[in-house]
């Protein structure tokens, strides 16, 4: 399995990011960079939240980001946001053109992260064609869903060679991701994969 920063430069390297930036004052800042060669319409959501679930900033963000630009699209006064280790702020898009990305407002050490943890739903393995193609023999759709708010969440291989669609992701509480997982060793169950969040349970 690959580690954690191969799957970090998958997303890194997609032409649209977006990014928050604290300023010296304590703005926040969030920026989009549009490193492709045409302009980009985004749908985006802007939150602060509490790691309990509170909401403490929701907003629509309609962008449209010009070729091979990078600018400020939203900010907001830390009056507005209040940050603190309880709290993070998060970016989402409708249509999936960007990855989310988040910010913490402490080091990892003083995070509520210890109530995170990640459910796991295995979709179908095969040892021949089916919905995934041919040739797809120790194939299998994985669903990972949060329980709270769940740091790196991460799927762990079985055996070498092990590969998977994404991995090492952050998940808020009820939100789910799909993963497909591919060279699962003969006659493995991919019941027995085992995922895990940094910090939360198992």
């Amino acid at each position: 399995m690959a580690k954690a920063g191969y799957y970090f430069a998958q997303r890194a390297y997609r032409a649209v990011l977006t990014s928050f930036v604290r300023t010296d004052d304590g703005m926040l800042e969030l920026w989009v960079t549009n490193s492709g060669r045409v302009a980009e319409s985004l749908d985006l959501r802007v939150e602060v939240a509490t790691f309990a679930g509170a909401r403490i900033v929701d907003e629509q963000v309609a962008v449209v980001a010009p070729a091979a630009s990078s600018r400020c699209v939203w900010s907001a006064a830390a009056s507005d946001y209040g940050p603190g280790p309880d709290r993070y702020a998060w970016v989402s898009e409708a249509s999936a053109r960007t990855e989310p990305n988040r910010l913490f407002f402490a080091p990892l050490k003083d995070l509520p992260l210890a109530s995170g943890g990640i459910e796991l739903c295995v979709g179908p393995n095969t040892d021949g064609p089916n919905a995934f193609g041919p040739n797809t023999a120790g194939t299998a759709e994985l669903t990972l869903t949060s329980l709270g708010y769940s740091y790196l969440a991460r799927v762990y291989a079985p055996a070498p060679g092990v590969t998977f669609s994404r991995n090492y992701l952050d998940l808020r509480d009820g939100q789910e991701a799909t993963i497909i997982v591919r060279g699962l060793p003969e006659g493995f169950d991919p019941a027995g994969l085992r995922a895990a969040a940094y910090g939360g349970r198992r």
